[in-house]
């Protein structure tokens, strides 16, 4: 068919040559003006486009014809077994690390498209599955074929393979990276001869041998001022970073947002952030983002966080909280001012000092309070007013207790009865007798003989105790009781 398409094809040709003689000749009744344009004479003159542009569009179809003729010959010549291309089967995807990164960093990382070449990926020295895919109409025996250096042979070939797919093994390289995949020399047997085939497909694939450690962080000092942080670090694994093209920066937020970033140049070296404010709480990170070859591109990793609070604009060198008072001994840092301290139960404010002599009387007892002291400081040439902030809590009064006993004595009764514990509590002490579970009188001695002039067989005795620990709780009380026979 499509040597009678050519014949047609040539025979028009030869017509248009032909045709072009006859122009030729009538040329002689033509007179020209100027060169590539004609005027018949008697006839109104109209301008004729060149032939030089017929032969060029000639020529030109002649090439694209040729061209495909020789494509068509070369895939399948005569049932020839023609190379269409490799695939990888199983896709393995990985996963170094999910923890969740702070939008902001993973925004302001640059979006780098992974390579969307890469066939497959693997761990290192993984074994996966190649498919050789052939156009092979006439089903002719493959016989052999190369993968980068190793040479497959028939009885390589996995279980399911065929003459029009081939699926072998193949041990991905221990080092990460990206691995070219190349098949050469496939070989065919045609009868008593061994050939090669044909080759229509890419011969070249791409494998992903996935990193199975990120670039990491070593400390090798940190400081914590009051208005300054420093870093000293080193960066390891950096070979992983800088083959697929990562990009390390560092970031300080702190409760109101970003304050600073920048980038990590060095593999060893140190940051330091000024102009902190004092007593202040921030989050410091450093985060790359690399394509570790795991499937899932180009992602953002952290490679170090840490928390920290800068020094205060003051220095505490003791609190000494009693049952009643807290005195407070607090110096100043230079150019820090101190202004007040402030006493708080929960979020109330309970009292408060003014000036440098932070000290507090009449308190509650055995209670938790909130220590603020507040203080004034200037950074970039503003006046910042600084908190710092303590739980501290107030010792307790010992609760009061009673000892002794009631005697029964001749006409009456003796008592001797003592208060130990935190006397300056007591408020009101009263003791009742009862004479054969009979009220007989009250008393707020603790010591001494009471007189009964009559008989009882049994005496008991009630001591009533209010007092007050001051620790917000009011006046409390408490009995005790005491029981002796009769004399």
């Amino acid at each position: 068919m499509m040597k009678r398409f050519l014949n047609d094809y040539k025979e028009k040709f030869n017509d248009n040559l032909n045709a072009n003689d006859n122009l030729s000749k009538i040329k002689a009744s033509l007179s020209f003006d100027k060169e590539d344009e004609y005027y018949i004479e008697n006839e109104p003159k109209k301008p004729k486009r060149s032939f030089k542009w017929a032969y060029a569009s000639i020529i030109m179809a002649l090439i694209v014809i040729v061209a495909s003729i020789t494509t068509v010959l070369l895939v399948n010549n005569n049932g020839v077994p023609v190379y269409k291309g490799m695939d990888i089967l199983n896709n393995t995807l990985l996963s170094l690390d999910n923890t969740q990164i702070d939008e902001e960093i993973d925004n302001d990382m640059p979006d780098i498209i992974a390579d969307d070449n890469i066939s497959s990926y693997a761990k290192p020295l993984e074994e996966i599955v190649i498919r050789i895919k052939i156009d092979n109409p006439k089903d002719y025996e493959i016989l052999s074929f190369t993968l980068n250096d190793y040479k497959y042979q028939s009885f390589e070939f996995l279980e399911g393979s065929t003459g029009k797919e081939i699926l072998v093994k193949y041990k991905a390289p221990e080092a990460s990276g990206l691995h070219n995949i190349t098949i050469n020399s496939l070989k065919y047997v045609d009868e008593n001869k061994i050939k090669e085939c044909n080759y229509a497909g890419n011969r070249t694939i791409k494998l992903g041998v996935s990193y199975l450690t990120l670039p990491s962080i070593e400390v090798l000092a940190e400081d914590v001022y009051e208005t300054s942080y420093s870093f000293t670090y080193e960066l390891h694994n950096v070979d992983n970073l800088a083959e697929l093209n990562g990009r390390t920066k560092y970031y300080l937020f702190s409760d109101e947002g970003l304050v600073i970033q920048g980038e990590l140049a060095n593999n060893i070296d140190r940051i330091k952030l000024d102009n902190l404010k004092m007593d202040s709480s921030y989050s410091f990170s450093i985060a790359t983002t690399m394509d570790t070859l795991d499937g899932r591109g180009f992602r953002t990793y952290y490679l170090y966080q840490r928390e920290f609070k800068t020094l205060s604009g003051v220095k505490i060198n003791s609190i000494d909280a009693r049952a009643n008072e807290l005195r407070v001994d607090a110096i100043a840092r230079d150019g820090v001012e101190i202004k007040a301290g402030r006493l708080y139960i929960g979020d109330e404010l309970y009292m408060e000092a003014l000036g440098n002599n932070i000290s507090f009387t009449n308190i509650y007892s055995n209670t938790d309070y909130i220590l603020e002291i507040e203080y004034s400081y200037e950074l970039n040439g503003q006046i910042i007013i600084g908190c710092y902030r303590e739980r501290v809590r107030t010792s307790g009064y010992e609760e009061p207790q009673v000892t002794g006993n009631v005697l029964a004595i001749k006409n009456g009764i003796y008592l001797d009865f003592d208060i130990v514990g935190a006397l300056d509590t007591v408020i009101d002490t009263n003791i009742d007798i009862y004479l054969d579970d009979v009220y007989f009188k009250s008393t707020k001695e603790l010591k001494g003989m009471v007189t009964i002039d009559k008989k009882f067989t049994n005496v008991r005795v009630s001591i009533t105790i209010k007092y007050d620990l001051n620790d917000g709780n009011g006046v409390q009380e408490k009995v005790f009781r005491s029981f002796s026979e009769a004399f």
